[in-house]
Formats: structure tokens, C-alpha cells, sequence
């Protein structure tokens, strides 16, 4: 054992009103220990006398659960730190465990020779007493802190789970009534002459139902993809990879032509297949159409898919591992069931396009990007590449 405090030590707070001599005649009335990685220092209840000063490695602070298999878990003390302060207190009762996370150099002080009058450490005791009421007026502050910190916390997790209830109800008595219009949809494609519109109608009502109840939950707008933060990186991803996804889909189209009988002697690019007769639409009408798809249903799927849905979960399933991809695929699988009144086939393509929205979505956080995506994808595949064959024949 050196016969002069190493510096780890004479630096602590709980020394610094000492002077050198006396910082070294505390020193050589301490013990020298040393304890290996996962060595359990000192048991939380147990009685203790003895504070300890850390030469060198690492320990953590925790606190044995009534289960004996779990642990709370208060933080890590290193080199030139302290623990078992408690025993200068007339309560010497441990009220934490500490282990040696490293191989780990520590020096303990018995502090009953503080307030033994006959020790010639009990001179140094006041002021040992005096930077231990400041050393308990700093955690004091700190515990203050961290209580209004786990305050406001477990306030934003009774927040989060109220919101999500009101998400989840709403969510149902939606699909309820998705499932029960469903039923009627031959007597409505017969008023109405189409079941897209009838789809729109009803995004436009859960849209509205939803943006009202978002109001009431305690999260910013941008949460919902509505910030223009890094707006010009979003659009232009956004065209980027529209363009790049509109190529692989052309190609795609290609080869089904190509080499399956069934669909043999298409064109490659057919702008007329939206604006045929076949289903009794006239040209206006389809016109019509594709600016309800423009202008209204490829924001409003957005708002509420990507926004919404996409958006809502990744907050509730903040706790949960991958919680962005279980959002995605989860919001995803709603927005692909809306499509199932048009077409099966349909439904299980808008799935996997789908996907790169959420995923676009997911990577700025913005509306922008996928809307603009959402209406150029669109637009190209209906209105110039000519799809509809591969879903309504």
C-alpha cells in the first residue's frame, strides 16, 4: 500500500477542505481492496461501516427486486468517486447493492474512527460532515430533478396509452363499418356506377372522423407527417424514387407481355385503358376521376395511412423493438384492405407499393415526399402504362 493518497482519492469532494497531511493521515487508516468484474461490494440491508473511495475501474449502483431475479439499475460510480456514505449517518443500514463492473481498486474507510474522540481522525470529522451535507444537498437537487423528469414521463405514457385507446376504438367501429359497407357495395356500384368512388367517400369521412380526434391527442403535427422540415430532401427523394419504381414497373409489364400467353398483343404503354367504355364510363367520367385520384384520394390515402395509422403506432409502439417496421407493415395492411373492393389483385399490389410509401414516409417523417410519390405512381400506372388489365380482366 502507497504510503501517499493517490490523487483518484485526495481529489474527492468529500477531502476537499483537508489539507495534504491530513488527507494522508485519513490515507494510511484506510484499507486497500480489490474486487473482480461482477464482485458484489457491499449488499443492499446489510449494516456497513465503512465508506469507499474508487482508485481506478468502475461499479454500478443497483437494487435487488422482491423477485430476486430482476434488478433496478441507478447508474455507474468510476475512478476518483465514492458509495456507502450513509454509514457517517447513525442509520448505517445499506439501502443499494454495489458490483464491480471492472476489475475494480477501492479503499475503505472505516468511519467510526471519525466519531471516535480518542482517533486522531475525529479532528477531521466537521469538515468531512460539512462536504457530506453539501454532497446530500447536491443529490437532494438531483433526486428533485429526476422525480419531475420520471413525473413528467409516466404523464406522457398516461397520455400515450389514453390516446391509443381512442385510436384502437376508432380503428374498429372504422372497419366495422368498412366490413358492413362491404356488403352493400353491388347495390351502391349499381347507384353510383363505381366502387371507387364509394371508396373515396368513405376515406373522406374517416379522414375528417380522424382529424378531429387527433385534436384531442397531445402530439405536434408533425407526428403526422405535416413539417416541412428538410422538405426540399423529402420531394426529391420522393420524384426520385418514383421515377426509379415507375421504370421497374414498365419493365415488369414488359415481360408479362412478353412471355405470358394471357396478356399477349397488350402495348406497352396504353393511355387509353382508363378511358375505355367497358364499364360503362365515359370519358368525362374517367377524367373526372383521375383528378378525384390527383387532387383528393392520393392525400387523403396519405394523410390517413401514412400519417394516421403510420404515424399514431410508431408513438404507441415506441416501447416495443422495431417498432417503425411494425407501424409500416401494420398501417400498410389497412391501406391495402381498402382496395379490396375494387380488386383482389389490386388490394395485394397496392400492398407492396404501399410498403415504399410507409418506408418513405418513415424516413422523413413527412407528407410531402409521399403524397407527390403517391400521385405520380398513380397517374403513371393507370393513366400512361395502362395496368388495369392486370386487375380487372
Amino acid at each position: 500500500m502507497p504510503t501517499t493518497i493517490p490523487p483518484e482519492i485526495s481529489s474527492n469532494n468529500f477531502l476537499s477542505d483537508l489539507t495534504e497531511n491530513e488527507k494522508n493521515t485519513i490515507f494510511q487508516h484506510m484499507q486497500k481492496l480489490t474486487f473482480d468484474r461482477g464482485e458484489i461490494i457491499i449488499h443492499a440491508g446489510e449494516e456497513g461501516n465503512n465508506m469507499y473511495f474508487i482508485e481506478s475501474g468502475e461499479v454500478e449502483i443497483f437494487h435487488p427486486m422482491h423477485d430476486k431475479k430482476s434488478e433496478c439499475h441507478f447508474g455507474k460510480l468510476n475512478a476518483g468517486n465514492t458509495f456507502g456514505e450513509r454509514s457517517l449517518l447513525k442509520d448505517k443500514v445499506r439501502t443499494a447493492s454495489v458490483r464491480a463492473m471492472t476489475k475494480t481498486v477501492i479503499y475503505s474507510l472505516d468511519t467510526q474512527l471519525l466519531v471516535d474522540e480518542q482517533n486522531p481522525l475525529h479532528s477531521f470529522s466537521p469538515k468531512i460532515y460539512k462536504n457530506l451535507s453539501n454532497k446530500f444537498g447536491q443529490l437532494l437537487g438531483e433526486n428533485n430533478a429526476a422525480i419531475m423528469f420520471s413525473m413528467k414521463r409516466e404523464l406522457q405514457a398516461a397520455q400515450i396509452k389514453a390516446a391509443m385507446g381512442s385510436f384502437i376504438v376508432t380503428l374498429l367501429i372504422g372497419l366495422c363499418i368498412f366490413v358492413f359497407v362491404s356488403g352493400l357495395m353491388h347495390q351502391l356500384v349499381k347507384i353510383m356506377g363505381t366502387g371507387y368512388l364509394v371508396t373515396v367517400g368513405m376515406m373522406v369521412i374517416t379522414a375528417s372522423a380522424f382529424y378531429l380526434l387527433t385534436k384531442s391527442y397531445p402530439f405536434p403535427k408533425a407526428t403526422y407527417g405535416f413539417t416541412l422540415v428538410d422538405w426540399k430532401k423529402s420531394l426529391f427523394e420522393g420524384l426520385l424514387f418514383s421515377v426509379l419504381l415507375a421504370f421497374v414497373f414498365t419493365v415488369l409489364k414488359y415481360l408479362i407481355i412478353h412471355y405470358s400467353s394471357s396478356y399477349s398483343g397488350l402495348p406497352l404503354f396504353d393511355s387509353k385503358a382508363a378511358f375505355r367504355s367497358g364499364n360503362d364510363y365515359s370519358a368525362s367520367k374517367q377524367i373526372f376521376m383521375a383528378l378525384v385520384y390527383i387532387f383528393i384520394s392520393s392525400p387523403l390515402q396519405e394523410y390517413l395511412f401514412r400519417g394516421g395509422f403510420q404515424g399514431s403506432l410508431r408513438i404507441f409502439l415506441q416501447e416495443k423493438k422495431h417498432s417503425k417496421l411494425l407501424a409500416l407493415i401494420s398501417a400498410n395492411m389497412v391501406f391495402s384492405m381498402t382496395h379490396i373492393f375494387l380488386s383482389v389483385k389490386l388490394a395485394l399490389g397496392a400492398f407492396f407499393v404501399g410498403l415504399f410509401w410507409g418506408w418513405l414516409f418513415s424516413r422523413h417523417q413527412s407528407l410531402l415526399g409521399t403524397v407527390v410519390s403517391h400521385m405520380f405512381i398513380g397517374v403513371f400506372l393507370f393513366f400512361i402504362l395502362g395496368i388495369q388489365a392486370f386487375f380487372f380482366k
